[in-house]
């Protein structure tokens, strides 16, 4: 007995290692640049428009644009293929860069355009500018005889990913002007962005002693029917309630993610004991990595077994995959009390589906750029359907965010997906 169910598990094994190659290959086919790995345009400003219109996702950041000059002459001093290996350790070095942010993303706009899309937005600057050194430091002395400009842009909430866009430009432009290999800054229609580090902590301190608010987004089956309620969190700041967006950055920055998280989970706790139905919160890989904060959400989950049952903790994908260790930990802990455990903004690596069987999770909710448009893309289709077929057979739940589009709505559940959740998404 011992013996078939070893050889179950290795074939179970295989099986998973295969079709994540697979999926990985489709997933590449249809987004990357071939050369450098990175996105391609299309594929990168669908990210963009994804962060700029979601509802609370990290959709404040820094935009940096880098225009490597005189690429013909380049291709005919190097060689076309000495010029595409140049290009393609250029591309692992922002991919590398762009995976640190946890809504970090890096692409190829065409032949001599790269821009690396960061959540970050405290110090757009000095971003930039350890970019920069970065890309010296990686590519060696090939960048002495290479001239790349650099423009750089904040974005925000609610704008489109061609006004982001055209503002890095005007800044590239400027920076064309230069000597080169400096970053050039457009922040000028930002002023919020020019608060210093100690207003930023007065005023994240501030509106916390006011109370911090829950919003409410319905999550819903195939059917439509609701499966929990999204309650990201919102500050009141500058005369409104503000996104997480908005402040998340800074309060990453200066330490205080740790007080916002313990706040979301007492808000959250005290909505569920009122008979609020099961919610989502959504906690930040920080306090995942904090045992001070595991060892809290413990005993405060284990003290109401009734209320415990109807809440769903969701991670950053890119950040609570880093830390397995820890998130496992969370998955083991919590298994006895009904709480689910997931993880959100789930885009490319989330298709490396053998971490999955380990974890123990119950859901992932998968990046809305994998969605969007999907109803006009066979090989979109095909990846979110293999993605669906592969995580169910393991017992994980797939929820598709960033439904805003009625057209892709209609073909998410035939293609498995479990939960829809977004701007086109009512509750019957």
């Amino acid at each position: 007995m011992a013996g078939a169910m070893n050889r179950l598990s290795r074939r179970v094994q295989d099986m998973l290692a295969d079709e994540s190659n697979r999926l990985q290959q489709l997933q590449a086919r249809l987004q990357q640049d071939p050369v450098t790995g990175l996105l391609e345009r299309e594929h990168l400003v669908t990210q963009l428009r994804v962060l700029l219109g979601a509802d609370h996702a990290g959709a404040t950041g820094t935009l940096i644009l880098l225009r490597v000059q005189r690429l013909s002459d380049l291709n005919r001093s190097l060689g076309h293929q000495e010029l595409d290996a140049w290009l393609g350790r250029l591309g692992q070095t922002l991919g590398a860069i762009a995976g640190e942010s946890e809504f970090g993303f890096a692409g190829r706009l065409n032949g001599s355009d790269f821009a690396l899309i960061s959540g970050d937005i405290t110090q757009p600057s000095e971003h930039a500018s350890g970019v920069i050194e970065r890309v010296h430091t990686q590519l060696g002395e090939e960048t002495q005889t290479v001239r790349i400009d650099v423009g750089v842009t904040a974005y925000r909430p609610g704008e489109s990913p061609g006004t982001v866009l055209a503002r890095g430009d005007s800044a590239l432009a400027r920076a064309e002007l230069g000597p080169g290999f400096t970053a050039e800054l457009q922040l000028d229609d930002l002023p919020e962005g020019r608060r210093t580090q100690a207003e930023w902590r007065d005023s994240i301190r501030q509106a916390l002693q006011g109370g911090l608010h829950l919003a409410a987004f319905p999550v819903v089956d195939r059917s439509g029917i609701l499966i929990h309620t999204e309650a990201p969190m919102r500050l009141r700041m500058d005369g409104q309630l503000q996104p997480a967006s908005y402040f998340l950055p800074w309060a990453v920055r200066l330490d205080l993610i740790r007080d916002l998280d313990d706040a979301v989970l007492a808000a959250s706790l005290d909505r569920l004991d009122q008979g609020g139905g099961p919610m989502a919160i959504n906690l930040s890989t920080e306090s995942l990595r904090d045992t001070a904060f595991r060892q809290a959400l413990y005993q405060s989950l284990n003290q109401q077994p009734g209320t415990a049952s109807r809440i769903w903790l969701e991670f950053p994908a890119r950040g609570a995959l880093r830390h397995q260790a820890e998130l496992r930990e969370v998955c083991l802990n919590l298994a006895h009390t009904g709480c689910k455990v997931g993880i959100e903004h789930a885009g490319p690596e989330v298709l490396d589906l053998q971490q999955l069987t380990e974890l123990g999770l119950h859901y992932v909710k998968i990046d809305g750029a994998i969605v969007d448009g999907i109803h006009d893309s066979p090989e979109s289709q095909a990846l979110v359907r293999g993605l669906c077929t592969v995580a169910h057979s393991i017992g994980v739940l797939i929820i598709a965010e960033n439904c805003n589009d009625p057209d892709d709505l209609a073909v998410l559940p035939d293609l498995g997906v479990d939960g829809m959740t977004g701007q086109a998404v009512r509750a019957l």
